[in-house]
C-alpha cells in the first residue's frame, strides 16, 4: 500500500517536472536560442536585451502554424533535458 503511494508520488511529480521543462524550454531557451541568433545576424548593431524582447513577443503571439511547431519543438527538447536529469537520478540511486 505504502509503496503504491510512493510510485504514484514519484509519478506525479515525474508529469510535473516535465511539464515545467516544457514550459521553461519555451519561455526562457527558446526566446534566448532566438535572441542570440538575431544579435549575431544583426552584427552586433541591436542591443542584446532588444532583440530578447522581440523574439519573446514572437513566441508569445503565436500568430502562425510555424511558430506553433517551433514552441513544441523546443518544448520537446525541455522535455528531453528533464527526462535525461530524471535518468541521471535514477542511475545515481541505483549504484548506490
Amino acid at each position: 500500500m505504502i509503496r503504491q503511494k510512493y510510485k504514484a508520488l514519484v509519478t506525479i511529480k515525474f508529469w510535473v517536472a516535465l511539464f515545467f521543462g516544457f514550459i521553461i524550454s519555451i519561455v526562457l531557451i527558446q526566446p534566448l536560442a532566438i535572441s542570440i541568433f538575431m544579435y549575431d545576424n544583426a552584427g552586433g548593431l541591436l542591443s542584446w536585451w532588444n532583440t530578447f524582447k522581440i523574439a519573446f513577443q514572437q513566441i508569445v503571439e503565436m500568430g502562425d502554424s510555424e511558430q506553433i511547431l517551433k514552441n513544441f519543438l523546443f518544448g520537446l527538447m525541455g522535455v528531453s533535458i528533464t527526462i535525461m536529469y530524471y535518468i541521471g537520478l535514477y542511475m545515481k540511486k541505483k549504484s548506490r
